[in-house]
């Protein structure tokens, strides 16, 4: 939806927003098997609301389960009331749906030239976030190493420690595994 159908729907601004609300995606529909939450159609349609200056008309038409389409059409009619207030999520898509949203972009971006820009702000420039998750990792490390040190440091101070826990603080091991004595 956040990749490839609201991109065209702002090209579009359509006037009116009309849905086919069926909630045959649900997490516990026994045909659909997805795993939609009555949340994530919530946001879903908190999205779509945005279109067409929130005018957006929904026409209940499947699901298959009472007790989740109560809560999924109750969700959504919140939403449209505006009876309760919910952040809107930005998730990421992975594997399969990655791959499959970038090959619909690719296919419709000769007529939507919006689906011609890359799908995550990071897709530009992997190597970059590659770069970035490998400092992150030496920057815990090397923070791991100075507060051993700095620990060390005071207790042995305040003569804490004997030299046992110490040397086994700087060895890596636990205090209280290996003998050492106070």
């Amino acid at each position: 939806m956040d990749h490839i159908l609201l991109p065209v729907a702002r090209v579009f601004k359509p006037d009116i927003v009309l849905v086919s609300a069926g909630f045959d995606a649900a997490k516990d529909d026994p045909i659909g098997d997805c795993v939609v939450t009555a949340e994530g159609f919530a946001d879903m349609l908190k999205k779509l609301r945005e279109l067409a200056g929130g005018k957006v008309v929904l026409v209940l038409e499947g699901g298959y389960g009472p007790d989740y389409l109560a809560d999924c059409v109750l969700a959504c009619v919140e939403v449209l009331t505006q009876a309760k207030e919910s952040k809107t999520s930005h998730g990421c898509p992975h594997g399969e749906t990655y791959d499959l949203i970038k090959l619909v972009r690719e296919t419709l971006s000769p007529h939507w030239p919006v689906l011609k820009t890359p799908v995550l702000a990071w897709e530009a420039d992997e190597e970059q976030l590659d770069n970035a998750a490998e400092a992150v990792t030496r920057i815990f490390g090397r923070l791991d190493d100075l507060i051993t040190e700095f620990a060390t440091k005071l207790m042995k101070e305040f003569r804490l420690l004997g030299e046992s826990l110490v040397e086994s603080l700087k060895a890596g091991s636990k205090p209280g595994s290996g003998g050492s004595s106070v």
